[in-house]
């Protein structure tokens, strides 16, 4: 059968005093793990999305999208 993991992963960073609140960023992510050998050896293929809670006037952009590809291995 295929070892494949779908997953789901929100995060958020949230600061407490009301001169950092402009800090505050959102994360959204979503992606799979395939396992090549069981919990040895996986790959990861996610997209992110970063939400600021604000961004400078100054700024083109103020959401960014996020990538992942990643290969974990254990050596013991």
């Amino acid at each position: 059968p295929l070892e494949l993991q779908p997953f789901i992963r929100y995060e958020t960073l949230l600061f407490k005093d009301a001169i950092d609140h402009g800090k505050n960023i959102r994360r959204y992510m979503g992606g799979f793990n395939y396992y090549v050998a069981q919990q040895n050896m996986k790959i990861t293929a996610a997209y992110e999305r970063i939400v600021p809670a604000s961004q400078p006037a100054t700024a083109r952009v103020k959401n960014t999208n996020h990538f992942v590809v990643q290969l974990q291995f254990y050596y013991f």
